[in-house]
């Protein structure tokens, strides 16, 4: 590995430790974590009974048959 891969790995390592560090003692605001450091948000998925399993899958059968047959056991 080469040493500019360690120093931005050591250097991010430090950012998510030093805002860790002040979300553990209530100084959320002030927390910024380095870019990349958590995944992506799930989108949202809507419930209840407008749910329609084909147009919220993309309409892919496959998944809307799986759902409906989940629902059933």
């Amino acid at each position: 590995m080469g040493e500019r891969v360690r120093q931005a790995y050591r250097g991010f390592v430090e950012m998510f430790r030093e805002a860790s560090l002040k979300v553990k003692f209530g100084k959320v605001a002030e927390a910024i974590f380095p870019k990349g450091s958590f995944p992506p948000s799930l989108p949202f998925v809507r419930t209840g009974e407008d749910f329609d399993p084909l147009a919220d899958a993309g309409g892919s059968p496959s998944f809307a048959l799986a759902l409906a047959l989940a629902a059933t056991v």
